[in-house]
């Protein structure tokens, strides 16, 4: 079922987009990787360079065009963890659109007077409704039970501030939404509009009427048929028969055809078939109602398989986790043991994480006092070189915006959601690439979720899980050792006092 929208996903877009919507090139160098702020560590957003305000308005349409093919690829898609991994990127995706949006607003209104997005379309070849931006379903469909909670709710107030049920009103032919738990008011029916009721003798005067009418209508097609018989001979008769018969069915093919071509053109919608069975409109609501089953049944089971799957990899790999967790804490211990006085450090504490600097040590910086003068001696000239040279190019820039007369940096256009965009791509690939039974080849016709790789997700909490039981432990270990420690001088220093005593 998902086969088509895999493809789909697989295959690249037609014009690839890169950070500002440009078109890589072969011979061009790979882009480089993310920048760090120095303070914070914080991963900063791409620099995008200047580009015109018709190639941004090209990159919102193509933005526009994924994010409508990830909204339709995430609404059709039944597999629980890949539907995970699609929303990340949808998420980043609309993100993205609303950065293109503004910055296109804002640089047209700062260089043109109006945007005017048909040329761009035509370039593009595609058709007006292309920039049509669909509310995501699934902002509905995540909120299933809070808006059947509460449809629940406004029904129990009816039923409790209504003594009587209810008189389900006629439909309103004039109004789009109709309320069915009121009657129709009185003026928005039929009913206003049809004539008064007669009494009796204007029925019987409007039925006397009637006949005669039709009386009349008779004879007169009786006199026509008269006059015709008496100045036409059969042929003649046959003849204009024909003519009015073969016009009826050349004005009968001629609408059939005019239909069929509205049809084709999409200017008018094709007649239902009979058989519901093959009304394809039908046939789509009913496989949308399916597939909708199948990903809230996927969805409960891959919830639900969370716990169950925990305790089989606690199971697996729990007590190899323990002996690493335990035997680096142990040599963290004899490293740091005093050798003189024997002591043990202090464990860290719960707040300040626990043993997790001890397991995955901080990087350590290079102190000047434990490299030798000449290594320090050429640490310190490259610092104050580097110093240097930014004090140099400050100057500089400084005084090009003296010459230029602007202090004011040009606006740059934001770049927030390509660092995410590109980190679910990414994990989408770096997950699913190695895993070929997800669909019909691997017998995952039903698209239910993948032990295997809820296994590899599940690890590093299980993981963070027995650390935390090992550090209990090992405290606990800690003040065994320290209270045999504590013992052994105790012992100690006994026996050499009572000797001194007795020598006295």
């Amino acid at each position: 079922r998902d086969l088509a929208y895999m493809l789909e996903w697989e295959q690249p877009p037609p014009e690839p987009v890169v950070d500002a919507d440009g078109e890589p090139l072969p011979d061009q160098p790979p882009p480089p990787g993310p920048e760090y702020d120095e303070e914070t560590g914080e991963e900063l957003p791409p620099t995008l360079p200047e580009r015109e305000p018709t190639e941004w308005v090209r990159g919102y349409v193509q933005y526009v065009q994924i994010f409508r093919r990830l909204e339709r690829a995430y609404d059709q898609m039944s597999h629980p963890q890949k539907r995970v991994e699609v929303k990340k990127a949808l998420e980043a995706t609309i993100g993205r659109c609303l950065e293109l949006r503004h910055w296109v607003m804002k640089k047209f209104a700062r260089e043109l007077d109006h945007v005017s997005l048909d040329e761009v379309l035509q370039e593009m070849n595609l058709p007006y409704n292309a920039m049509e931006i669909p509310v995501p379903r699934y902002f509905v469909d995540d909120r299933r039970h809070e808006l059947g909670a509460r449809a629940k709710f406004l029904e129990a107030l009816i039923h409790k501030f209504e003594t009587t049920k209810p008189e389900l009103g006629k439909p309103n032919v004039f109004v789009g939404r109709v309320n069915w738990t009121k009657p129709v008011p009185e003026y928005l029916t039929r009913d206003v509009f049809a004539p008064p009721p007669l009494s009796a003798e204007e029925a019987e005067a409007k039925r006397i009427e009637d006949e005669r009418i039709a009386e009349e209508y008779r004879s007169d097609l009786e006199e026509r048929v008269n006059i015709l018989a008496a100045t036409k001979t059969k042929d003649q008769i046959a003849t204009i028969i024909q003519k009015y018969t073969r016009g009826w069915l050349a004005r009968r093919e001629y609408d059939r055809l005019m239909d069929e071509e509205l049809v084709f053109l999409g200017m008018k919608p094709a007649p239902r078939p009979e058989d519901p069975r093959d009304d394809p409109i039908l046939r789509d609501l009913a496989n949308n109602v399916m597939r909708k089953k199948m990903q809230y049944a996927n969805q409960a089971e891959y919830l639900a398989a969370y716990e169950n799957l925990k305790d089989r990899v606690k199971e697996r790999h729990g007590q190899e986790m323990r002996e690493e967790v335990q035997d680096k804490i142990n040599s963290w211990f004899l490293e740091n043991r005093d050798p003189e006085t024997g002591e043990f450090p202090d464990f860290p504490d719960v707040e300040s994480g626990g043993s997790r600097d001890i397991l995955n040590p901080p990087p350590k910086e290079e102190d000047d006092a434990d490299l030798d003068p000449k290594a320090a001696k050429a640490k310190a000239d490259a610092e104050k070189k580097k110093k240097a040279e930014e004090e140099k190019k400050k100057k500089e820039a400084a005084k090009k915006k003296g010459k230029d007369g602007d202090d004011k940096p040009k606006p740059k256009c934001p770049a927030k959601f390509i660092n995410p965009l590109r980190d679910a791509i990414d994990s989408f690939n770096r997950t699913w690439s190695k895993v070929h039974d997800t669909g019909l080849e691997g017998g995952n016709f039903d698209q239910r979720f993948i032990s295997s790789v809820v296994e590899e997700e599940l690890k590093p909490v299980v993981f963070e899980e027995v650390r935390k039981e090992v550090d209990e432990e090992m405290r606990l270990l800690l003040e065994n050792l320290r209270e045999m420690v504590a013992a052994e001088r105790a012992a100690k220093a006994g026996p050499a006092k009572k000797g001194k005593g007795k020598k006295g």
